[in-house]
């Protein structure tokens, strides 16, 4: 497809700036929303944690397909953040099982499939199996904003001048990024793009410093 060249510049002559240009989010609170984050991966869980809790919204996290069913049983979320891949019960497997034997705790929320697989007809997939919709991992601010633009409803968002600050923000809102050297990780590209702070970021580091040694374990099991 003949497409028209609009600057003719090498990228490697570009600014970095004018490179990453977005358009600005407009913050915004939701404190009635109740959301259920569903994922086998603790860091994961803890990132969707950290970038829901800017909205001020009201959230419960799980670790299995099991857990998930057990907490919709007793909660009516507006929005379930659903991993697609676990052990055990997969995401569609538990959707099906909320859909079906939760009542109408399982028939009221938006659900929305977090899947690393971004193949042609996946989304087609979930639709047919109970979903309203999927994001791609690792959770992206801008994608997360846009899903919760178009399904929390109008009259549960307050607009804000700015992201709703947790604790530890707080804490560390004189602290930042650069203030921390590790070799072999670019800082300042951490902070152009983590929401959370410089304390939330270290909690992050620490996890998944343990399930790496964690997983090494069974890799060096597996190999044996």
């Amino acid at each position: 497809i003949p497409q028209k060249i609009v600057d003719q510049r090498p990228l490697s002559e570009v600014p970095e700036a004018e490179v990453r240009r977005e358009e600005k989010l407009e913050p915004f609170v939701a404190e009635s929303c109740k959301v259920l984050v569903v994922d086998d991966n603790l860091v994961n869980r803890k990132v969707a944690r950290i970038l829901l809790q800017s909205y001020g919204m009201r959230i419960d996290d799980a670790d299995s397909g099991q857990e998930a069913i057990k907490l919709v049983r007793e909660t009516c979320y507006d929005i379930i953040f659903m991993d697609h891949m676990m052990p055990g019960l997969d995401g569609i497997e538990t959707v099906k099982i909320i859909r079906t034997e939760c009542g109408e705790n399982g028939t009221a929320p938006v659900i929305i499939a977090l899947t690393a697989n971004a193949m042609g007809g996946v989304r087609e997939v979930f639709l047919r199996n109970g979903f309203q919709g999927f994001l791609t991992k690792p959770l992206d601010r801008r994608m997360l904003h846009e899903a919760l633009l178009q399904w929390v409803p109008q009259e549960m968002r307050k607009p804000s001048k700015t992201w709703v600050r947790s604790e530890q923000q707080e804490i560390s809102k004189h602290m930042e990024f650069k203030d921390i050297y590790i070799g072999g990780i670019d800082t300042d590209e951490v902070a152009g793009r983590y929401s959370g702070c410089v304390i939330e970021y270290q909690e992050l580091l620490d996890l998944y410093c343990l399930e790496g040694k964690s997983k090494l374990g069974v890799l060096r099991e597996l190999h044996e």
